[in-house]
C-alpha cells in the first residue's frame, strides 16, 4: 500500500506525526517522568525520526517511533540515575557526618559493607561489580578498561547482584 507516495517528505512527516504523537507520549510517560521531559524527549524521537524518515519502510513508521520513544525513555532514567553517583555532585547530596555519628549501628553496618565489598573484588569477576557500584562506572567504561565484550560485563555483575544480596545478608546478620 504506498498511501505516501505523491506526497513530499514535510507532508509525510506530518501525517505521521499526527498519527503517532499520543503513542510515542503514552510510551514516554511509562517512565514516569515530568511533562517537560517528556515533551523534549518526545520532540527529540520525531526530530531523530525526520532525519532517517527515508531509510525506514512504509507501514514501519510507527513501530520505528515506539522502540525509538522507549529507547530515549531508558537512556533518560539511566542517564538521571548515573548522575545520581556521579563523583562531582556526590559531596553535594552526601548526607552530614552528624548523621551517621548518631547511628553506631549504621556504622558498623557500613564497615561490614565495605569490607564485604573488598573481599567480593578479589573474586573472579567480582571486580566489574565493584566497578560498576563502587566507582559508579557504565557497562561500557568497564568493558572498554578490562577489555571484554559489554554483554560479558552485564551478565558478570547481574550473577554478582544476585550472590552479593545473599552474602551480604548473612554477613550482616549478627549485627542487625
Amino acid at each position: 500500500m504506498r498511501v505516501f507516495v505523491e506526497m513530499t517528505k514535510h507532508q509525510r512527516f506530518q501525517k505521521i506525526y499526527t498519527n503517532n504523537f499520543k503513542v510515542t507520549r503514552h510510551v514516554l510517560k511509562k517512565f514516569r517522568l515530568t511533562e517537560k521531559d517528556v515533551e523534549d524527549l518526545q520532540h527529540d524521537v520525531f526530530m531523530n525520526f525526520y532525519k532517517c524518515m527515508d531509510q525506514i519502510p512504509e507501514n514501519q513508521e510507527r513501530s520505528f517511533l515506539i522502540v525509538a520513544a522507549r529507547n530515549a525513555g531508558i537512556d533518560f532514567v539511566r542517564k538521571k540515575n548515573r548522575q545520581k553517583t556521579d563523583p562531582d555532585t556526590f559531596e553535594v547530596r552526601e548526607p552530614s557526618q552528624s548523621m551517621w555519628a548518631s547511628d553506631p549501628e549504621r556504622d558498623i553496618q557500613l564497615q561490614v559493607v565495605s569490607q564485604f565489598l573488598d573481599e567480593i573484588a578479589k573474586e573472579p569477576g567480582g571486580e566489574t561489580f565493584c566497578l560498576y557500584y563502587r566507582e559508579g562506572l557504565t557497562l561500557k567504561e568497564i568493558a572498554e578498561r578490562l577489555q571484554e565484550p559489554t554483554g560479558t560485563i552485564a551478565a558478570r555483575v547481574s550473577r554478582f547482584r544476585d550472590k552479593f544480596k545473599q552474602r551480604l545478608q548473612k554477613k550482616l546478620e549478627p549485627y542487625l
